[in-house]
């Protein structure tokens, strides 16, 4: 799928309840790099409408802020119902948004889009597990019926260990075995423990989606890494993860153009 423009009535529907719903966003910097992705999230301004300038809260790297100036291009990045979707803006001007009584904070303006691109959904190249060379996968998630009423006989937590079919920087693909189908919803998380190349990993991930396996009844589980970036142990968890996936894919290229 490539990336495409929405309708203009769909992006306008879209960012109004980005902005609504103080909705989490990625900002990149058009002019300038940074080596990870910042953090920042839409806020609550007057009623956002065509023409009219959108609020972003200052965005931060590691938890610390980063100084944009004024006619600065960014791209914003945003996930909606599992769909990513993108625009560019100029930064208006640096300004503060009161979200309550007594707290405000630090925030940038922009410019409203002229166009909301839907993106294709993989940004990281996926490098398939050999078959004779498994990742076991521990996870431990939120038992499905846990929620709402706790009876003493159940469990709070829900662990069981399967394997990892496919593995990116970004997120990884497991298969779900058919006794916890009830776990197959978008959204929600899972802590994950494994080995990759000798290096015990451990992080939290979100379910993206979930499909059936092809001459299975299990599924296959599209998960994102999040919440890596907070952490050192995290971010050098990623850091290897994208060392591993750049060697199974330079394997696969030797593979196919014949040279191995």
């Amino acid at each position: 799928m490539y990336n495409r423009s929405v309708p203009a009535a769909v992006r306008d529907t879209l960012i109004a309840n980005a902005c609504a719903r103080n909705l989490p966003v990625e900002v990149a910097l058009v002019e300038r790099q940074t080596p990870y992705p910042l953090k920042s999230r839409f806020l609550r301004g007057s009623e956002v409408s065509q023409g009219e300038p959108i609020f972003i809260e200052a965005p931060t790297l590691f938890g610390s802020a980063v100084v944009i100036y004024p006619n600065e291009d960014v791209r914003v990045l945003m996930m909606v119902s599992g769909e990513r979707y993108g625009f560019q803006s100029r930064v208006r001007r640096r300004t503060r948004i009161r979200l309550g009584k007594g707290v405000d904070v630090s925030s940038l303006e922009l410019t409203y889009p002229a166009r909301l691109l839907k993106l294709q959904r993989r940004r990281f190249y996926r490098a398939k597990i050999p078959a004779l060379q498994p990742v076991t996968v521990h996870c431990i998630t939120r038992h499905p019926e846990a929620r709402g009423t706790k009876p003493k006989d159940r469990a709070e937590l829900l662990e069981f260990d399967t394997i990892a079919l496919d593995i990116s920087s970004g997120g990884m693909g497991l298969k779900l075995p058919k006794r916890h189908g009830k776990l197959g919803k978008p959204g929600a998380r899972i802590a994950l423990q494994f080995t990759v190349d000798e290096m015990d990993v451990r992080l939290m991930a979100e379910i993206r989606y979930a499909r059936p396996l092809p001459g299975s009844q299990d599924l296959f589980l599209g998960m994102q890494f999040i919440d890596w970036e907070d952490t050192l142990a995290g971010r050098r968890a990623i850091n290897w993860i994208s060392r591993y996936v750049v060697r199974r894919q330079r394997t696969e290229l030797k593979k196919k153009s014949g040279l191995e």
